[in-house]
């Protein structure tokens, strides 16, 4: 079964391969790895947004705190 993967401010979050993805219309696919500065910044921008008291943001934060 595909699953749907989280967006947060227009970058699909891949916890699975540790990575934001961007794409545009007319554009490429951009990669930006959570291990980077850029990835680093937009993560943890992204953990502080999420509500642990919603149980679909928890299993979020756990799946984040298990990739590393």
């Amino acid at each position: 079964m595909a699953r749907k993967l989280p967006v947060f401010r227009g970058h699909i979050v891949d916890v699975k391969l540790r990575q934001f993805r961007t794409t545009g219309k007319n554009s490429r696919i951009r990669f930006t790895a959570f291990a980077s500065p850029e990835g680093d910044t937009m993560l943890n921008q992204y953990v502080k947004a999420l509500n642990p008291k919603k149980e679909s943001d928890m299993k979020k934060l756990v799946d984040i705190a298990n990739s590393f």
